[in-house]
């Protein structure tokens, strides 16, 4: 970590599963758990200076609040995929928080996905 947002060396990184139920929320309890994990790891050496230092590959991004307000504001005339649809809803649902909307008579309606996987294979 260093003065600048998403820059500097990498001490621990390892890949976090995001399956195609997974909302915002779901994601974020994942990164918390990792975090937890990939800290207990490396608390130690990182105490004792005992690490290796990994370059960054890529610099990353940094979105602003404004960037997010405009992405929950919802276009219901966007063209895209289901898939696409489906996956900027599952990134605007985050638990209680109403993040995605769109405007209907000058109200906002609040848009949230509830995603239920199964193991049973669906009956026509």
């Amino acid at each position: 970590m260093d003065e600048d947002i998403d820059h500097g060396s990498i001490i621990s990184q390892e890949e976090l599963k995001i399956h195609n139920t997974d909302t915002s929320l779901d994601v974020y309890n994942k990164v918390l758990e990792l975090e937890k994990k990939l800290i207990d790891a490396q608390l130690e050496n990182i105490i004792n200076e005992q690490y290796q230092l990994k370059a960054v590959e890529d610099e990353g991004n940094y979105n602003s609040i404004q960037d997010f307000n405009n992405l929950c504001h919802l276009d219901l005339n966007g063209v895209g995929t289901l898939s696409q649809h489906i996956d900027l809803l599952r990134a605007l649902t985050h638990g209680q928080f109403n993040n995605g909307f769109f405007i209907d008579n000058g109200n906002k309606v609040y848009v949230k996905i509830h995603m239920l996987p199964t193991s049973e294979t669906c009956e026509k």
